[in-house]
């Protein structure tokens, strides 16, 4: 324990000559008075206690204090006092119960002074009564009585106050003081002397200035946090305090519970003015606190000044960090939420409605039209900041304390945008309570259009098609895309030019989604825009309303054949929500990346990048579409295990209800594929047609299904389906781009007489390097490979197998090595593996430009009469420059010249 009496040496000396007076038959009389905490009672302990040391009789009444503020409660407690004799308190009970005024009858008083004269009858004697100020007004007019009555007595009476705020209060100090006998204590917060002795007596050696500084710059110098806050650091430290660090106290310990005791012994308008201080928080002003508490200025200032004192406040702010929680969880629940409503009503009265908005959340409850705007606008500067958090709990709280369905639909779909900055999933549940709150209105608003845009941004088709319903009674094929094609439109800034497609109401042109390879991407008209997704990437900033464009607009690079640069912006933008940490932004473009290196073949990596997805995020749409993308990198490195094992994780119920379900059913057909489950292969990839039918975006150039359910179909033996399949898939003709066209080619040399299949698989070869697709370029040189093998081109076809070897182990396709095994030897590799077979190492003569353009035309199909047309020459010229690249190329048919051309043709 603290020595007592530090700083109050002085004041004991006074009292010591009181005693020593009325032991001689003079009475007198001490009003203590001093900060919350400041000592006030230890004083009248210690003054007792040496009161009695000199033989006075003594009565510390501590009960006096702990009144309701009810007429004459003081002295109903004063009745019950064992000091007292049964006789006495019963006189008096008697008398307060007989009492019907507020005022003291001259019966109360009589006994009151009774009871009194009871308590000093056994000669010199000291009466101790803590926290007069907070006694009824009653109860402090029949004190003032008895010690008038008694000032003859040999009587000493310590009287302790805080403060008198009051009205009756701080007139009966007044007649207190003007008393002859009267005389004044002020007691006030210890200095960095004081505080140094005290933590000098705890650990019994002199404390260092530093370790002394941090105990008076946490406590102030209130010497009842000084002590607390020892106890708290002697806990943590094992022992006694130390210098090293901050002082930081124990939550809930003994300096919490200090502050909030001399919060309270401020008195009951002083703490009313910290709960209002602690519920106002950064927004507090004298003025602000005054309309609150519907109080003067000059009585608020005065409870400031009184915890200020008490150095539990300095101006308008806590001296404590976590003050105002404490104080808050100490007050009424129902208290609080009233005044934060009030607070909010008073700063929207001022027009700081940034402000209003958290003390709204706090009040629970929405009750008037300006409230909602008011939420709203704060969440969208919260955003601005990058503090989605505080976007959160203000929409989610607006959402749950508003009743309007239109208005709930829009703060749904609002926090569906929001929640996709830290949680997929629960973005994902917003949106789902948004469609339920806009199927509930029945009718399509402005706010319908933000909720649409997400679903169709988050692959909810049938969702979309429910809400844009509401809008009209066209045809869901019509109502989806043309909405889809408005959207992508406007997010990328182009210019709608009348179609044969548009009706007479103006209708846009159609949009569509596509899959890149598990997720979707959205573009108008059935083609990707390449140059408006490059101009918005390059003018864009990285938001909300943008970033699903922003999204989009790297797949459409991708999907284009711009794989660098899709890269290029992925990794940039991925860069900026990390500095951001915006976690759901970067899920985002981290499963982009993933996607795009699947795209490029590229199977760990993708692998891993999708991994660091699904973890963060398995339940989310983003979080399957990562899955999906796992499943399809394993597949092709030949690790089914590990494929199987993601395939039996559950997936949402409404995947299959959403465009990303068609890329988990396309990953899960590509596993059936290869592990030989071939009819279920066939199914998923014809679901996705049927799925992709019914939503009206079956279009083959955004979703070549049929173009992997035709290798499906082919390997069951179905080959007419198989050449429906790829005959349906060609009609997207010039809209396909390069990698689904290779692919396509690939596909027709495989089902191709071997003589056919050199001009084919030269074409695919050509348009896979061109869209960057290792991978499927292996497939493609595989296929040469075995190609060669069959029309006994030995030497050509170790060559390619050479090349196709170097190019599965870049991607780890586990598979297609083994495949390439089964057909025989793999020669020993050059480092690196040539990504395209060069030609043989010397050849007869150079060949003139002319002859080099007609070579390349032959060897890509084209007929004599073709390439005539192409080059502006006769047929003649052509069959002449064709002999000259014979004889110069040592060949004699047009099918060799694929492997034999110059590598710069």
């Amino acid at each position: 324990m603290i020595a007592k009496l530090i700083g109050k040496e002085a004041d004991m000396e006074r009292l010591d000559s009181a005693f020593a007076r009325v032991t001689r038959g003079v009475g007198s009389l001490f009003l203590v008075q001093g900060p919350p905490g400041c000592g006030k009672s230890t004083l009248l302990d210690s003054a007792v206690e040496r009161a009695r040391a000199r033989g006075a009789t003594a009565h510390r009444l501590y009960t006096l204090a702990r009144t309701s503020g009810q007429s004459l409660d003081a002295l109903r407690e004063l009745a019950e006092l064992p000091d007292l004799s049964a006789e006495a308190r019963d006189r008096l009970g008697r008398a307060l119960d007989k009492n019907a005024s507020p005022q003291a009858s001259a019966a109360v008083r009589r006994a009151a002074l009774a009871c009194f004269v009871e308590l000093v009858s056994g000669g010199p004697a000291v009466i101790a009564l803590d926290d007069i100020d907070d006694m009824d007004r009653a109860s402090l007019d029949v004190l003032l009585h008895v010690v008038h009555q008694l000032r003859d007595d040999a009587v000493v009476f310590l009287l302790s106050a805080c403060t008198f705020d009051l009205p009756h209060a701080r007139y009966s100090r007044n007649s207190l003081l003007r008393l002859p006998w009267a005389d004044h204590i002020r007691l006030r917060r210890w200095g960095r002397g004081e505080v140094a002795m005290a933590l000098a007596h705890c650990t019994g050696r002199s404390a260092p200035r530093s370790l002394v500084d941090k105990f008076l710059a946490i406590t102030n110098g209130n010497p009842v946090l000084v002590q607390a806050a020892v106890e708290d650091h002697r806990d943590l430290s094992g022992g006694e305090p130390t210098g090293a660090g901050p002082l930081r106290p124990q939550v809930g310990g003994a300096f919490d519970q200090a502050f909030l005791a001399c919060v309270r012994r401020a008195g009951s308008f002083a703490q009313s003015v910290a709960v209002a201080l602690a519920v106002l928080g950064a927004d507090a002003s004298l003025p602000l606190l005054a309309l609150l508490l519907s109080a003067p200025k000059a009585a608020v200032a005065k409870s400031l000044q009184t915890l200020e004192d008490g150095g539990l406040v300095r101006g308008l702010h806590f001296s404590h960090s976590a003050a105002a929680t404490l104080i808050l969880d100490d007050a009424d629940p129902e208290l609080c939420a009233q005044l934060h409503g009030r607070t909010a009503q008073l700063l929207h009265n001022k027009g700081a409605d940034a402000a209003a908005a958290g003390h709204l959340v706090r009040s629970g409850t929405l009750d008037a039209d300006w409230q909602l705007p008011v939420l709203e606008a704060a969440a969208q500067r919260a955003l601005e900041r990058d503090d989605a958090h505080t976007a959160l709990e203000l929409l989610d709280f607006a959402l749950r304390a508003w009743t309007d369905e239109r208005a709930r639909s829009r703060l749904a779909a609002r926090l569906a945008v929001v929640a996709s900055r830290v949680d997929p999933a629960a973005a994902e549940e917003h949106l789902t309570v948004a469609v339920s709150a806009a199927l509930a209105g029945s009718s399509f608003t402005a706010d319908s259009e933000l909720l649409v845009n997400s679903l169709l941004l988050n692959g909810r088709a049938e969702d979309a098609l429910n809400v844009l319903g509401l809008k009209d009674e066209r045809p869901a094929v019509s109502r989806i895309k043309t909405h889809a094609a408005t959207m992508w439109s406007a997010l990328v800034g182009l210019p709608h030019t009348k179609t044969t497609e548009e009706d007479d109401s103006g209708a846009l042109p159609l949009g569509e989604p596509a899959l890149l390879v598990a997720t979707p991407l959205w573009s108008p008209g059935g083609l990707p825009q390449a140059e408006a997704a490059a101009r918005l990437l390059e003018t864009s900033p990285l938001t909300d309303a943008l970033i699903p464009a922003l999204a989009n607009a790297i797949k459409v690079l991708t999907f284009t054949d711009r794989v660098a640069e899709a890269r290029e912006w992925a990794h940039r933008l991925l860069q900026e929500a990390e500095y951001r940490n915006v976690v759901g932004w970067e899920l985002i473009f981290l499963v982009l990346q993933a996607e795009i290196a699947l795209f490029q073949g590229n199977l760990p990596v993708a692998q891993s990048l999708a991994a660091r997805v699904a973890q963060e995020s398995p339940t989310s749409m983003i979080g399957v579409g990562a899955r999906s993308l796992q499943i399809l990198a394993h597949t092709g490195m030949g690790q089914y295990v590990a494929a199987s094992h993601l395939l039996d994780q559950p997936v949402p119920s409404h995947l299959f209800g959403t465009v990303n379900g068609l890329g988990y059913l396309f990953a899960r057909g590509r596993f059936y594929l290869a592990t030989g489950s071939l009819h279920e292969a066939l199914d998923d990839f014809r679901s996705i047609g049927r799925l992709a039918a019914s939503w009206g975006i079956d279009n083959p150039a955004l979703l070549p299904w049929r173009l992997v359910a035709a290798e499906a179909a082919l390997r069951v033996g179905e080959r007419e389906h198989a050449e429906h399949l790829l005959t349906e898939q060609a009609k997207a003709g010039a809209t396909a781009n390069s990698r689904t066209s290779g692919a396509i080619l690939r596909l027709r040399a495989e089902m191709a007489h071997p003589g056919a299949r050199p001009p084919l698989l030269y074409r695919a070869i050509e348009l896979l390097q061109l869209s960057g697709d290792r991978y499927e370029l292996a497939r493609a040189y595989v296929c040469f490979t075995q190609t060669f093998e069959q029309l006994n081109l030995r030497q050509r076809a170790v060559a390619m197998r050479q090349a196709a070897s170097a190019l599965a182990d870049e991607c780890h396709a586990l598979p297609l090595k083994q495949e390439l095994r089964s057909q025989g030897a793999i020669p020993q590799q050059r480092t690196p593996g040539p990504a395209w077979p060069g030609p043989p190492s010397t050849t007869p003569s150079e060949l003139s430009t002319s002859e080099l353009r007609v070579a390349v035309l032959a060897s890509r199909g084209l007929t004599n009469r073709e390439i005539s047309a192409n080059l502006f020459i006769t047929v003649s010229t052509v069959e002449q420059h064709l002999t000259r690249v014979y004889r110069k190329l040592g060949i004699s048919r047009r099918e060799d010249l694929a492997l034999n051309l110059p590598e710069s043709a």
